[in-house]
């Protein structure tokens, strides 16, 4: 959430410039993908659909790299479409995964 307009680096520029300048400054940051929204918006859309987005094409298959392709092809779609934007493919392959082992000797210990 945004702090009030006043508080901002430079008050004088639009919120639509603000959030331009934080999407430019995120985009430059590896390995994650970025969408801003309103709060409640975003929750219930990804309550509804299992997405942030107000928008989504899911495609399903057997297949990792038909499917990627696909999504692909049909995002290339629909940025060139007119007032489509913040059009992105999810990322499934190559997440960070964290593995934890547990010590049952210490967790029983520490109850």
């Amino acid at each position: 959430m945004l702090k009030p307009q006043d508080q901002w680096p430079d008050p004088t520029l639009s919120k639509a410039l603000v959030i331009e300048q934080i999407e430019k400054a995120a985009r430059r940051i590896p390995g994650n993908s970025y969408g801003i929204t309103q709060p409640i918006q975003m929750r219930f859309n990804e309550l509804l659909a299992g997405v942030r987005g107000d928008l989504a094409v899911k495609v399903f298959g057997d297949e990792f790299e038909p499917l990627l392709q696909s999504a692909n092809q049909i995002a290339a779609i629909l940025r060139a479409t007119k007032g489509a934007t913040d059009v992105k493919v999810e990322q499934i392959e190559g997440l960070s995964v964290l593995d934890i082992t547990v010590d049952k000797a210490e967790i029983a210990r520490r109850g």
